[in-house]
């Protein structure tokens, strides 16, 4: 690892009190403190430079005490930024040590973060864990460089991988290719940040397809956990509205396109049914409010195909409907075609047909809505997050045996 790169592995005191816990309940372990005989530590080193992306490591925290308990995993985060006030953590203390670079990042400089983070643990796995809103690899040679690379939602075919895409991925080069959009630095930037043009989405080697797997979702993200544990138990709402879309509507963006079409498809609709179209932004307990007493909740793709609304809609119980997904695969699955959710085309030329059907059909719109929730709910109430983590863990370092 350079100087440069070693300086930047620090610490803060709250994570120093966490990363001392950890150390007296692994000393601990011997006299009974857990059931397994090693604790497996784990090192997660991250800029904290991208909330939505960062969110793939909130359970790590959410559940600190039980994947110790279940599991034998002690988690350390580590910042790259610089403001830790203590000396650098010497990595060789852990059993794996997982990377997170923001989008943001240079590419160059990702790939060398990652390359020397690699030379400097040596035979210890290093996993990459890529939280961005969207399925593609933004570097190809960071999965080469790393052990094992996990999405939160990947290409079900991975041979999609060896595609260069315009833009930062196949959304933005559906954009392009459809609705004729131009790259721009408000593709990817907020007014207060420098302009951010991404021209293309990384290219794997055929050799290191295989490092890519699936972990978990945002199914996991902090509020999205707040709102099952707010709803679970709690019989449905009465459903005063017929069908739902709040967003924002960002023309010339690759958000906007899609969400223009919603919008105006479910205005067609206005006629028949009571349609709930907006782009304001609401409190989070009106919006939550909207989405329980809403039948069907339309979700058109983001800066990536998962959207948190699809998961707040689903714990609200209502029914989702979203461009078709089966080219993903993610974890947990909601998005079982016609049993979990309802598929519609990326053009949505057939929105309103299928909304139509399906608000008359209440008894078919309901039990799809159930049956989605169920999956949420059996996820989070088998802690599925623990197996999920568990499988990552196994395929990165073979000699793992954590386990219920």
């Amino acid at each position: 690892m350079s100087d440069r790169t070693r300086k930047m592995v620090k610490f803060g005191g709250l994570e120093s009190a966490r990363w001392l816990r950890s150390e007296i309940q692994y000393r601990l372990a011997g006299t009974g403190a857990t059931k397994h005989r090693k604790i497996w530590r784990i090192a997660m080193i991250s800029d904290r430079d991208a909330w939505c992306s960062d969110q793939q490591l909130n359970p790590f925290d959410e559940f600190r005490s039980r994947l110790l308990e279940d599991f034998g995993i002690s988690f350390q985060q580590i910042y790259l930024d610089g403001l830790g006030r203590f000396p650098p953590l010497p990595l060789g203390l852990f059993d794996i040590v997982m990377v997170k670079l923001s989008y943001r990042t240079d590419a160059a400089r990702a790939v060398k973060i990652v390359t020397d983070l690699k030379k400097e643990i040596g035979s210890t796995p290093l996993v990459y864990m890529d939280g961005d809103d969207d399925i593609c690899v933004q570097w190809g040679d960071v999965v080469t460089a790393c052990d094992l690379y996990v999405k939160e939602h990947a290409f079900a075919d991975r041979s999609k991988y060896k595609i260069a895409f315009q833009g930062k991925s196949n959304l933005h080069e559906y954009a392009i290719t459809h609705h004729g959009h131009v790259l721009s630095g408000d593709d990817y930037s907020r007014p207060d940040q420098e302009p951010l043009i991404i021209h293309h989405s990384g290219v794997v080697r055929d050799e290191d397809l295989g490092k890519i797997v699936v972990g978990w979702n945002m199914a996991l993200a902090k509020d999205i956990l707040e709102l099952w544990r707010k709803v679970r138990g709690q019989p449905p709402v009465e459903k005063k509205i017929d069908c739902a879309f709040r967003g924002s509507v960002k023309l010339n963006t690759i958000t906007g396109y899609m969400r223009r079409d919603a919008s105006a498809h479910l205005e067609n609709l206005s006629k028949r049914f009571n349609i709930r179209v907006s782009a304001s932004h609401v409190p989070l307990d009106e919006y939550y409010k909207e989405l329980m007493e809403s039948r069907i909740c339309v979700s058109p793709f983001g800066f990536g195909e998962l959207c948190w609304r699809d998961f707040e809609a689903v714990l609200c119980r209502s029914m989702l409907i979203k461009p078709d997904m089966s080219h993903i695969e993610t974890s947990p699955n909601i998005f079982h075609p016609h049993i979990t959710y309802i598929p519609v085309k990326w053009d949505l030329s057939d929105l309103e047909e299928v909304c139509a059907y399906y608000l008359d059909h209440e008894e078919k719109r309901r039990e799809i809505a159930e049956n989605a929730y169920s999956v949420l709910d059996n996820y989070y109430s088998s802690f599925g997050f623990g197996d999920d983590l568990s499988k990552i863990l196994s395929l990165a370092c073979p000699a793992f045996s954590g386990g219920r």
